[in-house]
């Protein structure tokens, strides 16, 4: 069964730390944060630089532009231990990451006509349109 992410984050209490894109597909992450009231700190990433004022005032640990540096992440992490770190949780290190990181652009868009779901791959993108 769909659970809106308000309803999710509000319930699940066992939530340490969010990464988060700002840009959802569904609109912006930062409104779902809004309207939530959570105490969970959150890292986001995006390639826009826009949100930033108002994601440090949700919460947010840190803002990482894409691509994201391997070591922003991990300044990242380090910040999210300093700050929450405590003897009843299991963080992960910043040397348990691994040593690089790829990003994969999308190959593919899920686009929906009428009542109907088509895929569309990249390559025969010209432009989007809204």
């Amino acid at each position: 069964m769909y659970q809106r992410p308000q309803a999710y984050l509000k319930s699940n209490h066992a939530i340490d730390l969010i990464m988060m894109d700002i840009r959802l597909g569904d609109g912006i992450s930062l409104d779902i944060l809004e309207q939530t009231d959570i105490n969970i700190p959150v890292i986001f990433t995006t390639a826009y630089d826009e949100y930033t004022l108002k994601a440090f005032k949700l919460q947010s640990i840190d803002y990482l532009l894409k691509p994201i540096d391997q070591d922003e992440l991990k300044s990242a992490l380090s910040k999210y231990q300093k700050i929450y770190q405590s003897q009843d949780k299991t963080i992960i290190t910043v040397t348990d990451l691994p040593t690089q990181t790829s990003f994969r652009y999308k190959e593919r868009y899920l686009v929906k006509t009428g009542n109907h779901l088509m895929v569309i791959r990249m390559k025969e993108i010209v432009y989007f349109y809204r």
